[in-house]
């Protein structure tokens, strides 16, 4: 019998592997270098994704397009590049080279027009005085919080809620010396503010904005029952965040508090030419105006440059201005109309004439510095430390040269925007008066925004500096005397022998004439005096 070998069977079992999938997750800011360049360089793009959408509107809109194919066509017509139907398919190709290189130079234009606009917004945004020192702002209040998210190792967005005392203030720090000096109050607001909110584009479609919200919204209002309210601004330029505001019942804050009687029409989002809704500003205002028709009645326009720019016109803006306080005038006599305007603007000469309102109250702001700089450039305080005359003769020119106040806060040496500290002058103009009188009065305040509160020129610390600096006397010159190797003063009996010494005086003890300019001489023993021959004593 034949002998039989074993042979063992091993069964291949192929390994299945499986791939770990990277896991989203929330966490806090941890402040270190790599989170910090993450946070501000987000902050920049999310301000700067807006142009994208900005130019797409702009490049669909009928007008561009209009003038693009008119530009288009009159360069086809100077190269003769009209289609030539005897060269088959590729003659009709022939314009295309010129309305692609008209198109070029209007996609840079429109770039170029809308960049200004968010590259500014951009500035503003990273100097601002969460992003100064993250972890310190955001340490203030156990609401305020700055979360990230991340899928795996890879960065997919964040969100920051301010609830500190000052989280409504878009303060901006311009000067590096006011950056380094910056200080936080603790303690927490009732409306939280959310400051920052961006998901990159990718992790959109999964809604990651959404658990993010949600996750933020927790935390604020589970940390602290103080808060009652947290707002989000929405930009229709970039919908996806005021879509997930929505969804977690963010309503749009166009009317709030009805029954105090304070309406707010907020058209923050609508941009002329980049809304897809037509709004008729002019209907939309007077229509709110009328709907108070007998009572008194406070109309509060901000801004009146938004304003202008958005009709485009001096005269459309003052018609509008002016149908606004005809309705109000006759409503109540205490009904007023309350114009926000950032100077130097040219409607301002005109809506302070006296054919626009012969009643004005004109409240201008100025830097606390600018009397600094009147103070130690023309050594004059304001009254009552210096004559009215004297003093409005050099602050009014001063104060009209708007580059130069700007020079004096954000140029070399200057605060920045930083300060707490307003001067107000103020101008009335025939206040509350129906009369033919009209009188004038001008005067300056206080004002400081930290507590929001009106003060005197005597209240501000800037101020209070400058007249402590003018009251200190000058100390006395340096003694020569002091510090040398010998004595130079005298004694008291050296002092005594000094004066018993008698002076050389030659008429010591004769009564002086008095007779003005009266002539005592002494004659010398050389003089030849001769009244006969007044010439002897010449030689001749």
């Amino acid at each position: 019998m034949a002998d039989v070998a074993e042979v063992p069977v091993v069964a291949e079992v192929e390994e299945v592997r499986e791939v770990a999938r990277p896991e989203a997750r929330i966490r806090v800011f941890d402040d270190s270098e790599k989170d910090q360049m993450r946070v501000r360089f987000y902050v920049g793009k999310s301000e700067m994704e807006g142009l994208t959408a900005a130019n797409i509107k702009m490049y669909t809109n009928p007008l561009i397009l209009a003038v693009w194919v008119a530009l288009a066509s009159v360069f086809v017509q100077v190269m003769n590049w009209w289609p030539k139907p005897e060269h088959g398919w590729f003659g009709y190709m022939s314009p295309v080279p010129a309305f692609v290189s008209v198109w070029m130079p209007v996609m840079f234009g429109c770039d170029w027009l809308n960049r200004e606009y968010f590259f500014e917004n951009m500035n503003n945004a990273l100097r601002r005085r969460d992003l100064i020192k993250i972890k310190d702002y955001y340490a203030r209040s156990p609401s305020s919080c700055l979360f990230i998210i991340e899928y795996g190792d890879k960065f997919v967005g964040f969100i920051a809620v301010d609830a500190s005392p000052d989280s409504t203030s878009n303060e901006v720090m311009v000067n590096p010396d006011s950056m380094a000096k910056v200080s936080y109050t603790k303690g927490t607001s009732d409306v939280a503010v959310i400051r920052h909110f961006f998901v990159d584009t990718p992790y959109r479609v999964a809604n990651m904005q959404a658990d993010l919200l949600q996750f933020a919204l927790q935390q604020v209002f589970t940390s602290s029952p103080k808060v009652k309210t947290v707002k989000g601004l929405e930009t229709t330029v970039v919908p996806y965040s005021g879509k997930a505001l929505r969804a977690e019942g963010f309503k749009e804050e166009s009317v709030l508090d009805t029954s105090s009687n304070l309406q707010i029409l907020d058209w923050t989002a609508h941009v002329p030419g980049y809304s897809d809704e037509p709004l008729d500003i002019c209907e939309q205002i007077l229509k709110a105006v009328a709907e108070y028709d007998g009572n008194s009645v406070d109309v509060i326009i901000d801004s009146v440059d938004i304003l202008l720019s958005d009709l485009g016109s001096q005269a459309k803006t003052y018609k509008l201005l002016s149908e606004i306080l005809t309705s109000v005038k006759p409503a109540s006599t205490t009904s007023r109309l309350v114009l926000h305007v950032l100077a130097p603007c040219p409607i301002i000469p005109l809506l302070t004439e006296v054919r626009f309102s012969s009643s004005l109250v004109h409240l201008k702001a100025y830097p606390s510095v600018l009397l600094t700089y009147i103070s130690t450039a023309y050594f004059m305080l304001p009254p009552p430390h210096s004559t009215p005359e004297k003093f409005w003769s050099v602050f009014s020119p001063l104060s009209e040269r708007h580059h130069e106040c700007e020079k004096l806060v954000f140029g070399t040496g200057g605060e920045g925007s930083g300060g707490s500290e307003i001067v107000v002058e103020v101008i009335l103009r025939n206040n509350g008066g129906g009369g033919r009188r009209r009188g004038i009065e001008r005067v300056l305040e206080g004002w400081t925004t930290l507590n929001a509160t009106p003060c005197t020129l005597q209240d501000l610390e800037s101020l209070k500096r400058l007249r402590t600096k003018k009251g200190v006397t000058q100390e006395d010159a340096p003694d020569p005397t002091k510090n040398v190797s010998f004595n130079l003063n005298l004694t008291a009996e050296q002092l005594q022998s000094r004066s018993q010494v008698p002076l050389p005086y030659a008429h010591e003890g004769q009564p002086i004439s008095a007779t003005p300019a009266s002539i005592l001489y002494d004659p010398d023993s050389a003089d030849d005096i001769d009244d006969d021959d007044p010439d002897e004593d010449l030689d001749l």
